[in-house]
């Protein structure tokens, strides 16, 4: 159960992770509203990371994966999924998933693909450095914000972005769509968008963040 402070960071979070903005950006308007929030020197380091060159390496990874390893025809799903630190990204493949009222809700039908699971993304280990070497471990609302929230609006961004600079052909391997989600190894199940012939279609934000 989330308190008052946590909740609306993670409200915000996702409410960026669906903005469409890219990670350099939405990470510095994230940290603007946890200044104004819950003021912290954490939230005044994490804008000034290396967000290019951790793209370009995660753009890489991704190619290389495609080209070494194509996604079998049963992929429904490209599944990002974060460590429960949050300080590593890596990518599996799922058959299906469940719906509610937004749609694709959670995953069903684990893939053995790919074999080269951590993306080595260096801005989720700096963010874990960072939180950790400078939020007091008796502050949970600044350590939970700096091991949830922030990874998952750098996830959620980036893997959007990077998604759109390969092709719909490359992507879907002949298949009609193809959908793209972010997660923790347990939490909610964040529906970026979907892969069809005419490109990216980005997702709106859950309509459960207002209830």
């Amino acid at each position: 159960m989330l308190d008052k402070i946590t909740n609306q960071a993670y409200v915000e979070a996702v409410k960026m992770m669906f903005s469409g903005i890219d990670a350099a950006t939405g990470m510095s308007q994230y940290c603007q509203f946890l200044q104004a929030l819950l003021p912290s020197p954490v939230w005044e380091a994490i804008p000034a990371l290396g967000y290019s060159e951790d793209f370009q390496s995660l753009v890489r990874w991704f190619s290389s994966i495609l080209a070494d390893e194509p996604p079998p025809s049963s992929l429904v799903v490209f599944y990002f999924g974060l460590s429960d630190m949050g300080d590593q990204m890596g990518i599996s493949g799922f058959r299906g998933y469940t719906e509610d009222e937004d749609g694709p809700a959670e995953l069903t039908g684990t893939l053995s693909w790919p074999k080269d699971y951590d993306s080595g993304s260096r801005i989720l280990k700096d963010i874990h450095q960072i939180a950790y070497s400078n939020v007091d471990p008796t502050h949970k609302d600044k350590r939970w914000i700096g091991e949830t929230c922030l990874p998952i609006v750098y996830a959620g961004l980036s893997v959007a972005k990077m998604i759109q600079v390969f092709s719909p052909a490359l992507l879907l391997s002949g298949q009609e769509k193809r959908y793209v989600a972010v997660c923790f190894d347990e939490g909610e199940f964040f529906f970026l968008g979907e892969v069809t012939s005419e490109g990216w279609n980005h997702h709106n934000v859950p309509s459960w963040l207002g209830k």
